[in-house]
């Protein structure tokens, strides 16, 4: 099916070689090798990040989060700080929370109560331009392009089937030319479909700027504070909106301003020349109310305080738009996209299973993603993904349910390391539903 129909029924990705860039040469595929083997009878821990093959690809600012304490994931052979361990904290692998919990719970309330910096060079970047760009970017994506310059929109592509292949930020640039940022695995994934979509009569360019520009992302409550101690652009919601992008000057050093955050706080992505990194973040650290370093663990806890969906644990090409509660970001009055005429078809029958938000009653460990879900015996879900949030002090996740489960209010079960759990089904964000905290 997947070279018939150019995608697979199912969520793949375990056997998509895509999920390697470039990184992954001679050297790193002998020591993989050599690791997997000696540990295939070992146990495997969940967030265990493992040695060989390492260092492939660091930002210019690795040194510097290594000497603040960072704790080192690897993501698309990136070096990512998970977290920021201090007073003699050890990333101890367990089943159940272990000493990053508390220093996880640390980073997000300093970004709730004031500002925190994060590096998202990871991100893979593109560049969309040309006469027809406009034209070819609105027959993929399921939501309206921007129209504006500095215009930002979350825009999803989908296959024939109607199910998610794409997720990118597009930020309209200039009048043909067009900044997509996507996650950081999906790179090559992403790059193909847009490369493979392109028309014959199409006049379009895709230039790939991954390694070109760094991203360090600015968010908190006082995040505006901060960026207007260093530069003369006026940042007021007045004047720089939520969700608006513009070039600006960082105590002399040009960046592209993106205000969007993942945080759910207020903030603006920071895209610079990956060379001016190092400066930019010192600028930026020495400042007044100097932003503290948050790592990708507060991310995604922060991110499902907000219920907000990431491709590839919650968006993927195994689910529908419809499915997925995706209505808001689709858009097919007067337009014709890819899987248009699927989801069309879906909505008037109806989805036969829905993602739902749920809060769980979780007591030392929370839900990672395959934990089946419950009601009494019969199982009618499995959990997509999971966190605490450390600003509300609940232990949250997305399920994929049967529709008739998936109402809020809902109780059903999940299991968690061999212990039934309660979970409940939410009717909106646990943090700030109203986006009032973004907008300010």
């Amino acid at each position: 099916e997947w070279m018939v129909e150019q995608s697979p029924p199912l969520h793949m990705w375990a056997f998509d070689p895509r999920r390697f860039g470039d990184y992954a040469d001679r050297d790193y595929r002998v020591k993989k090798s050599i690791e997997v083997f000696a540990k295939q009878f070992g146990t495997h821990y969940p967030l265990e990040e493992r040695l060989a093959g390492r260092l492939k690809k660091t930002t210019p600012i690795y040194s510097r989060l290594d000497k603040g304490g960072a704790q080192f994931g690897v993501v698309y052979g990136w070096e990512r700080a998970n977290w920021f361990a201090t007073r003699g904290e050890s990333h101890t692998l367990s089943f159940r929370r272990t000493e990053w919990f508390e220093a996880v719970r640390r980073e997000c309330l300093a970004v709730c109560e004031s500002v925190g910096v994060i590096d998202l060079s990871s991100f893979a970047k593109f560049q969309v331009a040309g006469s027809s760009a406009e034209q070819f970017l609105e027959r993929l994506s399921a939501n309206s392009i921007p129209k504006e310059i500095g215009d930002i929109r979350l825009c999803h592509f989908l296959n024939r089937t109607g199910r998610i292949e794409c997720e990118f930020t597009i930020t309209r640039t200039g009048k043909t030319e067009f900044y997509l940022v996507c996650a950081a695995v999906a790179e090559q994934h992403h790059a193909d479909w847009l490369f493979s979509n392109i028309d014959t009569r199409e006049e379009v360019r895709i230039n790939p700027m991954t390694t070109q520009r760094g991203v360090l992302a600015v968010s908190g409550p006082n995040s505006r504070i901060l960026l207007e101690s260093l530069t003369s652009t006026d940042l007021s919601t007045e004047s720089f909106p939520w969700l608006s992008a513009k070039f600006i000057s960082i105590s002399g050093i040009d960046v592209l301003a993106l205000r969007v955050s993942f945080s759910g706080e207020l903030g603006w992505e920071l895209h610079h020349d990956i060379n001016d990194q190092v400066e930019l973040y010192e600028i930026l650290k020495n400042a007044d109310f100097a932003p503290k370093d948050f790592g990708f663990y507060s991310m995604n806890s922060l991110r499902m305080e907000k219920a907000y969906k990431a491709w590839g644990t919650e968006l993927t090409v195994e689910n529908t738009a419809g499915e997925l509660g995706l209505d808001r970001f689709v858009s097919v009055e007067n337009r014709n996209f890819l899987g248009r005429e699927s989801l069309l078809v879906e909505r008037g029958k109806g989805p036969q299973k829905l993602i739902a938000y749920v809060e769980v009653d979780a007591i030392d460990a929370d839900a990672l993603g395959g934990e089946a879900v419950f009601d009494g015996d019969e199982v009618v879900g499995v959990m997509m993904s999971g966190a605490y949030g450390h600003r509300v002090e609940k232990s949250l996740g997305f399920a994929f349910l049967d529709s008739d489960f998936a109402k809020p209010h809902t109780e059903l079960q999940t299991e968690i390391i061999g212990e039934r759990c309660g979970i409940r089904v939410l009717s909106e964000p646990v943090y700030d539903a109203s986006n009032s905290r973004l907008r300010v």
